[in-house]
């Protein structure tokens, strides 16, 4: 539904607040909270880790700008994700 929803409304960005984004052409923007299933992954159900390797890891190239709610997450993000 979200492509087609950005295909038909021709949007000229799109900002995804929730980790995963979908694919979206054009730039795209993500808030990044506190990305816990990467640094403590033991603290989160194995599905889920799952579902973020599958969908969050490999979609971070697709990202051209990222927000995050502080410094120290940034720099988290940069040192160890590559961003």
């Amino acid at each position: 539904m979200f492509r087609v929803g950005s295909f038909l409304k021709k949007y000229d960005l799109y900002h995804e607040t929730n980790y995963i984004p979908m694919k979206f052409e054009g730039p795209t923007v993500a808030t990044i909270f506190v990305p816990s299933f990467h640094f403590w992954s033991e603290t989160h159900p194995s599905e889920r880790i799952k579902f973020m390797e599958r969908y969050f890891y490999p979609r971070l190239s697709c990202v051209n700008h990222f927000i995050t709610i502080s410094e120290v997450i940034k720099g988290q993000m940069v040192k160890h994700l590559g961003i």
